[in-house]
Protein backbone atom coordinates (compact mmCIF):
# COMPACT_ATOMS: atom_id res chain seq x y z
CA UNK A 1 0.00 0.00 0.00
CA UNK A 2 1.30 3.89 -0.87
CA UNK A 3 0.29 6.66 0.86
CA UNK A 4 0.59 9.69 -1.03
CA UNK A 5 -0.18 13.59 -0.74
CA UNK A 6 -1.33 14.43 -4.44
CA UNK A 7 -2.48 17.88 -3.93
CA UNK A 8 -2.51 19.89 -6.75
CA UNK A 9 -1.55 23.67 -7.47
CA UNK A 10 -1.68 25.83 -9.86
CA UNK A 11 1.12 29.05 -11.06
CA UNK A 12 1.14 31.46 -14.03
CA UNK A 13 4.91 31.57 -13.51
CA UNK A 14 4.91 33.74 -10.75
CA UNK A 15 6.71 31.75 -7.04
CA UNK A 16 3.10 31.83 -5.19
CA UNK A 17 1.60 28.27 -6.56
CA UNK A 18 -1.84 28.26 -5.48
CA UNK A 19 -3.83 25.17 -4.48
CA UNK A 20 -6.52 23.80 -6.50
CA UNK A 21 -10.06 23.62 -4.94
CA UNK A 22 -10.73 20.17 -3.40
CA UNK A 23 -14.62 20.36 -3.83
CA UNK A 24 -15.66 17.89 -6.58
CA UNK A 25 -11.88 16.94 -6.61
CA UNK A 26 -10.95 14.38 -9.59
CA UNK A 27 -7.99 13.70 -11.27
CA UNK A 28 -5.69 10.79 -12.87
CA UNK A 29 -2.11 10.16 -12.52
CA UNK A 30 0.01 7.35 -13.88
CA UNK A 31 2.30 5.31 -11.09
CA UNK A 32 5.28 3.22 -11.68
CA UNK A 33 6.26 0.07 -9.48
CA UNK A 34 9.64 -1.13 -10.16
CA UNK A 35 12.18 -3.53 -9.27
CA UNK A 36 15.45 -4.06 -7.84
CA UNK A 37 16.82 -4.96 -11.36
CA UNK A 38 14.57 -1.86 -13.11
CA UNK A 39 12.00 -4.13 -14.23
CA UNK A 40 8.68 -2.20 -14.16
CA UNK A 41 6.37 -4.85 -12.28
CA UNK A 42 3.46 -2.41 -12.44
CA UNK A 43 2.09 0.84 -14.67
CA UNK A 44 -1.07 2.04 -14.61
CA UNK A 45 -3.22 5.05 -14.62
CA UNK A 46 -4.94 5.41 -11.26
CA UNK A 47 -8.22 7.79 -10.03
CA UNK A 48 -7.90 10.34 -7.41
CA UNK A 49 -10.31 11.41 -5.74
CA UNK A 50 -8.79 12.46 -2.52
CA UNK A 51 -5.41 14.21 -3.09
CA UNK A 52 -4.64 11.85 0.17
CA UNK A 53 -5.08 9.17 -1.00
CA UNK A 54 -4.08 5.36 -0.36
CA UNK A 55 -3.57 3.03 -3.19
CA UNK A 56 -2.78 -0.53 -3.40
CA UNK A 57 -1.37 -2.14 -6.21
CA UNK A 58 -0.50 -5.98 -6.52
CA UNK A 59 2.78 -7.07 -8.12
CA UNK A 60 4.45 -10.77 -8.88
CA UNK A 61 8.21 -9.81 -7.71
CA UNK A 62 9.54 -7.39 -4.38
CA UNK A 63 9.15 -3.82 -5.34
CA UNK A 64 12.17 -1.30 -5.37
CA UNK A 65 10.50 1.62 -6.08
CA UNK A 66 7.63 3.49 -6.88
CA UNK A 67 6.94 6.44 -9.27
CA UNK A 68 4.37 8.93 -9.06
CA UNK A 69 4.25 10.51 -12.71
CA UNK A 70 7.07 8.62 -14.18
CA UNK A 71 7.28 9.88 -17.57
CA UNK A 72 6.58 13.79 -16.32
CA UNK A 73 3.34 14.22 -18.31
CA UNK A 74 2.22 16.55 -15.61
CA UNK A 75 3.74 19.86 -15.10
CA UNK A 76 5.62 19.61 -11.88
CA UNK A 77 8.24 22.53 -10.59
CA UNK A 78 9.46 19.69 -8.42
CA UNK A 79 9.63 16.09 -9.58
CA UNK A 80 12.34 14.86 -7.15
CA UNK A 81 9.31 14.11 -4.53
CA UNK A 82 7.61 12.17 -7.09
CA UNK A 83 9.98 8.46 -6.40
CA UNK A 84 10.03 6.81 -2.91
CA UNK A 85 12.28 3.50 -2.43
CA UNK A 86 10.19 0.41 -1.01
CA UNK A 87 11.13 -1.23 2.14
CA UNK A 88 10.30 -4.22 3.59
CA UNK A 89 6.99 -3.28 5.83
CA UNK A 90 6.04 -0.51 4.08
Amino acid sequence: MLSADLRKAYSEGDALARPAVLDGYEDWIEVGVYGADGRTLSLATHRIADPRQDLTIVVDAPPDKVVLDPFCALLDADVSDNEVNVTAGR
